[in-house]
C-alpha cells in the first residue's frame, strides 16, 4: 500500500492550520490563516469548493464536522479561530452562523464532540467548554496550560491534550486521570479504528498509542521536530504529520511510509472514509493522498510535485554540517538499499551536495532536497538544548531582559513566533509583528558575505522592540509635556541584535556544521508593520490625575477613593504587558472613564493617556470596537477632546487623541474599527496639517503611516488621495528627522500600491530630493529610495 499524489485543492491564501472530514460524504472543509473555511465536495473540482468567509476576525485554528443527528441529518461544520469564538454552520447555508459560541477567553483551538452529540471546544484559556447548542453546559477546567486538542471517547468521557504536556481523561463534568509521558506540549488526539486505543503526537516529535484506559502501549520515533496531527485511517493505520516537511504512514506500531512534500510545515492531517489520506500546509494548499491507482493524479501533475519536493533547500544543519563534500559519496551510493522507511542519505552530484530518503514502499532513494549551508555567524547557537541559524534578542519591556528568539532557515517564520509567543506567555497579537521582524532580518541569505547587522527602520538602531511597547524616554526639542513642563516622552530607539554563532552538531554524522551569514534587509517599504506609542509613566499620570481631581470646580464627577484605586488596578494591568493574553480590564473601569471623559477640556489628558493605552489591551480594543458603529462612540469622543480644527485648544488632547488613532492599529478588532471609521477620523485629524508642536506633528504622521499599511489590505482608492493629500501637505510644515521619516515611509508605502503613472509626482520628488541631503542616514536612504520610486 503506498501512497500517492491525488489531488491538489488550492484556494486558500495562507497556511491551511485544520482538516476535517465527513465519513459519510467525503466532504472535507478545511479552516486556514486567510481567516476562511473551504468546504470542499467530491471530486473535489474547484466547481465543488464553497468558501465559508468573513465570520471570524482573525485566524481560523480548527474545523470539524458533526455527526449527523434527526435535527441535523447532514450534520454541522464548526470553525474555531483566534478571536476567541467558534461558529456553527449548516452544510447548506454557510452564508451565516446557525450559532456562535462565545465565552472562551483566548483562541479557541480545538474542537470534538461527545458520544451524546455535545460540541466540545478546547482553548489557550487553559479551559475547556461543552455545549449544548449555543448553551454552555459546563466548563472543564485543570490544564495548567492551553489546551490544544480535545476527543470525545465511545462511553461519554472527554479526553484533552495540552502544552502543560499532559493528557487529562474527563468524565461527567470532571477530571478522572491525568496521562504523563510526553515531554512536551499535546498537539494531537485521534481514536484508533476498532476501538483498539487512542494516538497523541507532541511537540517532543513522538507519537505514543494509548489503550483506552490511558496505559501506554507503544511510543513511535521517526519525526525530526514538532508533530502536530495525527489521524486514524478506516483500515486500521493511522497516520501524522508535522514540522519536519513530511506525513508519517504507521500500521502495527511501524512507520510504512514517509511521504515528503515541498513545505516545512504541514499542520494538518484527516482520514476520509476511503482511506485516503488530506493534508494541510503552510503554502495555502490542500493535498490529497491515495493508494488506489484510479485515483492517482496525472503524470504531469506527479512529475510537477516530485520536482516541487526536489528542489527544496535544506540546511546543512539538517543534514551534513563540516563534512567535506569532496569526501561524500558520489551518486553510485544510491545503489545501495536503505534498511528502513525514512532513512536519509547524502551523496555529491557534481558540486551540488542532496539529500534523500529512503522509501521502503517504492524500494528507492527518493530526492527530497538541495542541501545548502547554514547561516549565521560561523557556527549555530544552542538555545535551551536546540540548535539554530538565527537567535535574536528581544525585548518586550525596557529596563528587563531581553527574551531569547531561535529560528532555523528551515523553519515556518510563523511557527518560530508563535513558539516565541507561547513560551513567553505574550499576547497574540505579537505574532505578527514578530514573524514580520523574522522574514524580514533571515531573507535573501548570500552565503559567504560579512554580517551587516540588523537596522530598525525607525530608529536605526539595532534591537528589535516589539511593536515599542515600553520604549525609553526620548525627547525632541521644546515640546512642554503635560505632565512636567518638561520635553514629551515619544517612542524611543529600539534595537536589533544581530544572530549569535555556536557549535551544531549534525544529526547524522556529529560533526558541526558550516554556516555563513545574512545580510540585513535595506528596503523602507511597502511597510508591513503597525507602529503605535506604548511608552508611559504612570506615576506622572498619577500625580496629575489626582491634582486635577482635587482642583475640579463643582458639577463634575469627582473621583473618590475607590476609584482612584480602581485606575492604579488598570495601570498594573496596563504595565504587565506580558500577561495580556490573561487578563481583563473591568467593565467598572470604561464606565469610570467614561465619567472622567466629562471633565473640562484642560483636564481631559491624563484620562486620554490612559486611554490611548488601553486600546493597546486585548480586552480594551475589543471593548471599543464592539461598540455601536464599530467604535465610533469613542472616536467620536475623542475628536471631541482634541478639538484637531481650535489650534488655540489644549495641545496634550490633540497629541494623545492621535496617539489613540495610531495604537488602535495594533489589534485586529482595533484596525476594523479604524477602516469602518476612516473617513471620519481622516476628515477630522485635517486640522491638525497647520499644528506647530513637533509631538502633534509625529503622531498624526504615525497615523497616516498606519492607515498606508492597512490599505495594503484593505483596499480604498478614495480614502488613499485623502491620506496621500494629507501627508503631501505635512511635508511643507518644519519637521523634525523622525517625523520626516514615517511621512516618508507612509508615501513609499502608499505609492507602492499604485501603479508607475500613478506615482509620478513631481512635489514628492522635490520632498525627495531636499530629504537625501539629511545628515541623519535612514532619512537620506528612505528619500532616496522614495526618490526612486516616483522617478
Amino acid at each position: 500500500m503506498t501512497y500517492t499524489l491525488s489531488k491538489t485543492l488550492l484556494g486558500h491564501e495562507q497556511d491551511v492550520r485544520s482538516i476535517a472530514t465527513c465519513k459519510e460524504s467525503g466532504v472535507i472543509v478545511t479552516g486556514s490563516r486567510d481567516r476562511s473555511a473551504r468546504v470542499w465536495r467530491p471530486p473535489y473540482a474547484d466547481a465543488d469548493c464553497t468558501v465559508v468567509a468573513g465570520h471570524h476576525s482573525n485566524f481560523i485554528v480548527a474545523v470539524y464536522i458533526t455527526k449527523p443527528t434527526p435535527a441535523f441529518p447532514q450534520g454541522t461544520i464548526v470553525t474555531a479561530s483566534n478571536d476567541r469564538t467558534a461558529n456553527v454552520f449548516l452544510p447548506d447555508a454557510l452564508d451565516q452562523p446557525l450559532v456562535t459560541l462565545a465565552g472562551h477567553t483566548d483562541t479557541v483551538s480545538a474542537i470534538g464532540e461527545t458520544a451524546a452529540g455535545l460540541l466540545v471546544t478546547g482553548s489557550w484559556d487553559k479551559n475547556v467548554r461543552v455545549w449544548d447548542g449555543g448553551e454552555c453546559l459546563s466548563v472543564l477546567s485543570g490544564h495548567e496550560q492551553a489546551v490544544w486538542a480535545v476527543l470525545g471517547l465511545p462511553d461519554g468521557d472527554i479526553l484533552t491534550g495540552s502544552a502543560d504536556k499532559t493528557i487529562r481523561v474527563w468524565r461527567d463534568g470532571s477530571a478522572v486521570k491525568t496521562i504523563r509521558g510526553h515531554r512536551d506540549c499535546v498537539r494531537g488526539l485521534a481514536l484508533l479504528t476498532g476501538g483498539a486505543g487512542f494516538v497523541s503526537c507532541s511537540n517532543d516529535s513522538t507519537v505514543r498509542i494509548w489503550t483506552m484506559s490511558g496505559e501506554p502501549l507503544q511510543e513511535l520515533f521517526g519525526h525530526t521536530s514538532f508533530v502536530y496531527s495525527v489521524a486514524a485511517l478506516p483500515n486500521g493505520a493511522f497516520v501524522s504529520s508535522g514540522e519536519d516537511r513530511c506525513v508519517k504512514l504507521w500500521n502495527d506500531g511501524a512507520c510504512v511510509q514517509t511521504i515528503n512534500l515541498p513545505v516545512p510545515t504541514i499542520w494538518a492531517v484527516a482520514a476520509l472514509p476511503n482511506n485516503d489520506i488530506v493534508v494541510g500546509s503552510s503554502d495555502g494548499a490542500a493535498r490529497i493522498f491515495t493508494a488506489d491507482q484510479s485515483r492517482v493524479a496525472s503524470d504531469d501533475a506527479l512529475r510537477d510535485f516530485d520536482d516541487q519536493v526536489a528542489a527544496q533547500s535544506i540546511p546543512s544543519s539538517q543534514q551534513i554540517g563540516d563534512i567535506d563534500k569532496n569526501k561524500l559519496p558520489g551518486l553510485e551510493g544510491l545503489s545501495v538499499p536503505g534498511t528502513k522507511d525514512g532513512q536519509n542519505k547524502i551523496v555529491r552530484n557534481n558540486n551540488t551536495v542532496e539529500a534523500y530518503q529512503w522509501s521502503a514502499a517504492k524500494g528507492e532513494w527518493t530526492k527530497v532536497g538541495d542541501v545548502v549551508d547554514a547561516v549565521g555567524s560561523s557556527r549555530k547557537q544552542l538555545l535551551n538544548g536546540k540548535e539554530y541559524d538565527y537567535v535574536f534578542n528581544i525585548v518586550i519591556e525596557e529596563g528587563k531582559p531581553a527574551k531569547k528568539l531561535g529560528y532555523n532557515t528551515a523553519e515556518n517564520p510563523w511557527m518560530a513566533a508563535q513558539r516565541f509567543v507561547h513560551e513567553n506567555e505574550l499576547d497574540q497579537f505579537f505574532l505578527d509583528q514578530v514573524a514580520k521582524f523574522i522574514m524580514d532580518n533571515t531573507k535573501g541569505v548570500s552565503l559567504g558575505t560579512d554580517d551587516a547587522g540588523y537596522a530598525d527602520p525607525f530608529t536605526g538602531g539595532n534591537r528589535y522592540v516589539p511593536g515599542n511597547r515600553a520604549a525609553p524616554t526620548q525627547n525632541y526639542g521644546n515640546n512642554p509635556d503635560p505632565y512636567t513642563g518638561g520635553n514629551s516622552f515619544v517612542s524611543g530607539p529600539g534595537q536589533y541584535s544581530t544572530p549569535v554563532g555556536a557549535n551544531n552538531t549534525d544529526p547524522f554524522t556529529g560533526a558541526g556544521s558550516s554556516s555563513s551569514s545574512a545580510p540585513a534587509s535595506t528596503g523602507y517599504f511597502p511597510q508591513l508593520m503597525f507602529i503605535n506609542v506604548a511608552a508611559f509613566n504612570y506615576a506622572a499620570i498619577s500625580k496629575k490625575l489626582r491634582e486635577l481631581n482635587d482642583a475640579l470646580p463643582s458639577g463634575f464627577y469627582k473621583l473618590s477613593a475607590a476609584d482612584l484605586a480602581e485606575i492604579d488596578e488598570l495601570a498594573r494591568t496596563l504595565e504587565n504587558t506580558a500577561k495580556y493574553h490573561s487578563s481583563e480590564i473591568s467593565p467598572s473601569v470604561f464606565v469610570l472613564l467614561n465619567k472622567i471623559m466629562a471633565w473640562p477640556e484642560a483636564s481631559l489628558f491624563p484620562v486620554l493617556d490612559l486611554i490611548r493605552l488601553v486600546v493597546l489591551h486585548p480586552s480594551g480594543v475589543r471593548h471599543f470596537a464592539e461598540t455601536a458603529g464599530h467604535g465610533k462612540e469613542i472616536l467620536l469622543s475623542l475628536i471631541d477632546a482634541a478639538d484637531f480644527s481650535n489650534l488655540e485648544g489644549p495641545e496634550a488632547n490633540r497629541m494623545l487623541s492621535l496617539r489613540f488613532f495610531a495604537n488602535a492599529f495594533s489589534l485586529e478588532p482595533g484596525r476594523v474599527m479604524m477602516n469602518a471609521n476612516r473617513s471620519t477620523v481622516l476628515q477630522a485629524i485635517t486640522g491638525c496639517l497647520a499644528s506647530k508642536n513637533k509631538n502633534t506633528l509625529l503622531a498624526l504622521a504615525t497615523v497616516l503611516l498606519n492607515y498606508a499599511v492597512l490599505f495594503g489590505t484593505t483596499r480604498d482608492k478614495v480614502a488613499e488621495s485623502t491620506v496621500f493629500s494629507h501627508l503631501s501637505k505635512l511635508i511643507l510644515a518644519d519637521l523634525d528627522d523622525e517625523t520626516q521619516f514615517r511621512a516618508c515611509v507612509a508615501i513609499g508605502t502608499l505609492l507602492s500600491l499604485w501603479d508607475a503613472g500613478s506615482r509620478k509626482n513631481a512635489a514628492i520628488a522635490a520632498f525627495a530630493t531636499k530629504l537625501q541631503s539629511s545628515p541623519t542616514p535612514k532619512v537620506a536612504s528612505c528619500a532616496a529610495q522614495l526618490r526612486r520610486l516616483v522617478a
